[in-house]
């Protein structure tokens, strides 16, 4: 069964869960059939990448990209950054991303303390939301 965009997207709730339900009656038989199935819709990956070492209080760059899924645009995207022992943990305003098209935005980020750190990052959007990756990095 395929359900075009234009019918689902109107219709889409919070995190994209949706729930099918099927009530027939068998023809011959004068039975009743009912089935149910709950799934998710798959959302892309955010691809964060970086260096793999650092030291203690450099800048490094970092960037973060995914390919809109969605044949319409995003607007009024953010991107957030957090990590543990990590300055510099911008929220990025992103006015739009194309349909179909690539988002790619760099961003410093400074580790303050040695270790190995996880830098997550999350892009959100009105029509996409919660879309994830993240980087480890090693600081010495």
């Amino acid at each position: 069964m395929t359900v075009p965009f234009e019918e689902y997207n109107k219709k889409s709730p919070l995190f994209c869960n949706f729930r099918v339900e099927c009530n027939c009656e068998v023809k011959e038989t004068k039975q009743l059939f009912i089935e149910e199935d709950q799934f998710s819709m798959d959302k892309p990956d955010l691809d964060v990448t970086g260096p793999e070492t650092c030291r203690r209080g450099d800048t490094i760059t970092t960037e973060a990209s995914f390919t809109n899924p969605l044949p319409i645009a995003l607007n009024g995207c953010t991107l957030d950054v957090k990590g543990s022992k990590i300055r510099n943990q911008p929220t990025v305003f992103i006015p739009r991303v194309e349909g179909h098209g690539k988002f790619t935005k760099q961003f410093d980020i400074t580790p303050e303390r040695a270790g190995e750190r996880t830098i997550n990052v999350v892009f959100n959007s009105p029509e996409l939301e919660n879309i994830s990756g993240s980087l480890e990095i090693q600081v010495t």
